[in-house]
């Protein structure tokens, strides 16, 4: 009996991964950025922010280093702004509350070691909607700081593709080599 609850569990698994690999799914790979660009500076209006710690921890734990000055930085990551803004947008019957939309967005941009300018100032928002009522008044704050915890996860991946981006055009960037002079 154990020998086919086992068996059956195998095959269960194994037919998972066929549609799973089927779909197109992967597991989502790490960035990996050239010496180029590190180590990077982080220059943020509110460094202790739960964004900000996001990105650093992403950009650590893909091994990229990290500098506290900005004058050995090959990249400086400015995060000028970050706003976080829930909305009620509908109301139920009996002006009961019903629907929130949750809005997180940053404003980076990003220059090099030379001054110039790697990433122009874009806003990068994430928006989601949720509802309440009057039953779930406890459960609604969780609600809502679970919303933004994954927006700004969804955020500081956003902002490490374009880190990425940003590597990936240096390494394509053809450079030429000068021969000293006879």
């Amino acid at each position: 009996m154990t020998f086919l609850s086992t068996r059956s569990w195998s095959i269960f698994c194994f037919i998972g991964m066929l549609l799973l690999a089927g779909c197109g799914f992967h597991l989502r790979k790490g960035i990996t950025l050239s010496n180029v660009i590190q180590p990077i500076y982080i220059d943020a209006a509110a460094p202790n922010s739960p964004l900000v710690q996001l990105i650093e921890n992403q950009l650590k734990a893909n091994d990229v280093a990290l500098t506290s000055s900005s004058k050995v930085a090959k990249l400086v990551l400015h995060i000028s702004k970050i706003q976080s803004n829930t909305e009620l947008t509908s109301l139920r019957g009996g002006s009961e509350a019903g629907q929130y939309t949750v809005t997180t967005s940053v404003t980076i941009s990003a220059t090099g070691a030379n001054g110039r300018t790697l990433i122009k100032p874009n806003t990068i928002t994430q928006q989601r909607t949720y509802s309440s009522n009057a039953t779930q008044t406890l459960s609604s704050g969780y609600m809502s700081n679970s919303i933004t915890s994954q927006m700004q996860q969804s955020l500081a991946n956003q902002v490490l593709s374009q880190i990425a981006a940003i590597n990936a055009t240096i390494k394509t960037t053809p450079t030429t080599k000068h021969s000293p002079a006879s």
